[in-house]
């Protein structure tokens, strides 16, 4: 009677398992219809081309890294998704700490005196049955900058609720800025290894939010904004604090703002959420 008991005393010990990136060390590799080859489990762009995208031998460890640049205009060619980015990722069944890898990104273009990065968009959902949408049970985003030689990253999860989530999706772009540039040569080569999820420290928990991010700045048009939470009306106020002008805008996490009718000159922009619920405060250059 003794020996069951003692096993299952020693599997109550063993520790839970953690899932993890499936394909994370990008040494399986397939071949698409269209001739090109990807990483299995991750996708390059729309899947369509390879246009901007490559399995590289310049690798971390073991054969095979990813490498991705832009061309001309400071565009990513390609973004760079884990899993089906059409539904919401890969399945996910426990609340990872962070994302960890390592990477390179060489030749950045200069923009505003400021140079280019890569960026890495992170979010964890859960379906909600009630409302028939996906709950945002955790996000990240981080940016990448200049690094000739394999550096080690850590993109940590701002979680929101204490909900498990049920799908993950990771999204990587070439450049911050996404817009316009004098350069025109190839720039911003971002290399990719030895991605995994991290569980380390998984009992804390902490309620952030990531305040908004602007781009371009300065400007000669317009602005983009790209919020975590919902975007409902943005205030447009001058340099002395003149309030210029409202633009609403519902529930929307991607959203612009056109200041083509402003003199140059120096603008603040209030970005609010649901309720008039102040986001941001963010100093403008046109």
């Amino acid at each position: 009677m003794k020996y069951p008991l003692f096993i299952l005393f020693v599997v109550a010990l063993l520790p839970f398992s953690h899932a993890q990136l499936v394909n994370g060390d990008f040494e399986l590799i397939a071949t698409h219809e269209n001739g090109f080859q990807y990483p299995e489990n991750w996708n390059f762009g729309m899947f369509t081309d390879n246009y901007g995208s490559e399995i590289t031998t310049d690798s971390y460890s073991g054969n095979y890294a990813v490498k991705l640049w832009s061309w001309y205009f400071v565009q990513s060619n390609v973004e760079f998704h884990y899993g089906d980015f059409l539904n919401f990722g890969d399945p996910i069944s426990n609340r990872p700490n962070s994302l960890k890898g390592f990477y390179k990104f060489e030749n950045p273009n200069i923009q505003f005196n400021v140079a280019d990065s890569a960026v890495v968009q992170i979010s964890l959902t859960k379906y909600n049955s009630v409302t028939s949408q996906r709950d945002t049970i955790a996000y990240a985003l981080k940016n990448l900058g200049e690094q000739y030689a394999y550096t080690p990253f850590t993109v940590n999860f701002n979680y929101r609720s204490s909900e498990i989530p049920d799908s993950i999706q990771i999204n990587f772009i070439t450049s911050y800025f996404q817009g316009p540039s004098d350069n025109v040569n190839e720039n911003n080569y971002l290399y990719l290894d030895n991605l995994s999820l991290d569980y380390t420290n998984m009992a804390v928990f902490e309620q952030t939010s990531i305040k908004p991010i602007l781009y371009p700045n300065p400007t000669t048009h317009q602005v983009n904004i790209t919020s975590e939470e919902p975007v409902f009306k943005k205030k447009v106020f001058s340099a002395s604090g003149k309030f210029l002008k409202t633009e609403n805008k519902s529930n929307k996490n991607l959203i612009s703002c056109d200041l083509s009718s402003f003199p140059s000159g120096i603008y603040f922009l209030e970005i609010l959420g649901k309720n008039e619920r102040m986001l941001d405060k963010i100093k403008v250059k046109k």
